[in-house]
C-alpha cells in the first residue's frame, strides 16, 4: 500500500494545477463563504481534499493506461482494489491534518478567525467522503473516462449545492449520525465488492 500511496503522491504534486488549488482553495473559500457557513467551510475542505487525493491518481491511471504497470507488479489485482480503497481513510486522515495546519497559520496570522480543528465536522464529513468515493469508484472502472468525469462533476456540485444551503444542512443534522455510518459503511463494503469483481473481469 505504501508503494501505491507513493506513486499517487507523485502524480498528485506532479500537477501543477493541483498544487495551485491545494493552496488557494481554502483562501478562497474565506472569500466567498459567509461566517455562519464555517461548518460548512471546514467540510468542504476536507471532503475535496480527501476527494482529489483519491481521485486524481485513479483517474490518471485509467486514463494513461498506467493501470497496465500497476497489473505486472507483485501485487493480484484484489490487492490494488482493497488498497485503493483503504487509502480513502490515509488521504482523509491527511486532509485533516493539512488543513489543521493551513488554518492554524491563517488564524496566527490574524487573517481570519477560523476554527483550524472541528471534530464534529469530521465525524459528519467522513460518512459523506465513503459514499462519494463509494459510488465513483465503480463507475470509474465499469463506465468509459469521460462519463466517469461527468459522474464526478455531478458529485461535486451535489455536494456544494445541498451541504452549502443552511436549511438543508440543519435538516440532514440529525441524519448525520450512527445510522449513517453504519449506511454508508454497508455501501463502502458493497462498492468494494463490485470494484473487485469489475476490476478483476474488465480488459485492460
Amino acid at each position: 500500500m505504501l508503494g501505491l500511496i507513493k506513486k499517487d503522491f507523485s502524480v498528485v504534486f506532479s500537477s501543477k494545477s493541483t498544487i495551485i488549488f491545494l493552496l488557494l482553495y481554502i483562501p478562497l473559500l474565506l472569500f466567498v463563504v459567509d461566517s455562519y457557513q464555517s461548518d460548512f467551510m471546514y467540510m468542504a475542505i476536507l471532503f475535496f481534499y480527501t476527494y482529489m487525493f483519491v481521485i486524481t491518481p485513479f483517474s490518471y491511471d485509467i486514463t494513461y493506461k498506467t493501470i497496465y504497470m500497476m497489473n505486472s507488479l507483485p501485487i493480484t489485482k484484489k490487492e490494488t482494489v482493497v488498497c485503493r480503497y483503504l487509502s480513502v481513510f490515509i488521504y482523509f486522515i491527511l486532509s485533516i491534518v493539512y488543513s489543521t495546519v493551513y488554518l492554524w497559520i491563517i488564524n496566527v496570522l490574524g487573517i481570519s478567525d477560523v476554527d483550524y480543528f472541528n471534530l464534529g465536522m469530521i465525524k459528519k464529513v467522513l460518512p459523506i467522503i465513503l459514499v462519494s468515493i463509494s459510488v465513483i469508484f465503480p463507475i470509474y472502472l465499469k463506465f468509459p473516462y469521460n462519463i466517469a468525469r461527468i459522474a464526478q462533476i455531478m458529485i461535486v456540485m451535489v455536494f456544494f449545492i445541498f451541504l452549502a444551503n443552511p436549511y438543508i444542512m440543519n435538516r440532514l443534522a440529525p441524519v448525520l449520525n450512527v445510522n449513517m455510518y453504519i449506511a454508508s459503511s454497508i455501501l463502502y463494503v458493497i462498492s468494494l465488492l463490485i470494484s473487485i469483481k469489475l476490476y478483476e473481469s474488465r480488459d485492460w
